[in-house]
């Protein structure tokens, strides 16, 4: 049986050569849930994270990008800043991107027979 291949991206964007505190794919599933919520503590429930493990993960990224990404807003929760509004827009449209680009690139490469085979997973 011969299946077309498909990718996975996992894309990372920093302010640094050193990309241990990059934004990343769960720096952005915490900022949409802040989006979405309002509030950082019920994102980090939902994904099962610890609170404090969700703010140190948001301050170490915004540390290395030099920027503020959420900003407290005591009992009524959290918001976005500005700068991470646009940091998030930024890393889905990048992500979509290199996405799509590798998409093409395997639709290209199966259009002309490059297939693999499940069994023996052998590429032709």
């Amino acid at each position: 049986m011969k299946t077309i291949l498909q990718s996975h991206i996992r894309l990372v964007i920093s302010g640094t050569d050193d990309f241990s505190n990059a934004f990343g794919p769960g720096t952005a599933q915490l900022l949409l849930g802040v989006e979405k919520m309002g509030s950082l503590n019920q994102i980090a429930k939902d994904i099962g994270m610890s609170y404090s493990k969700a703010w140190k993960s948001i301050r170490e990224t915004e540390k290395a990008l030099g920027v503020a990404l959420i900003e407290r807003n005591g009992v009524k929760g959290s918001s976005l800043t500005k700068e991470g509004e646009e940091i998030l827009a930024l890393f889905q449209r990048a992500h979509q991107a290199a996405h799509n680009a590798v998409q093409q690139v395997l639709i290209e490469e199966a259009e002309k027979k490059i297939l693999i085979n499940n069994k023996n997973k052998n590429i032709f």
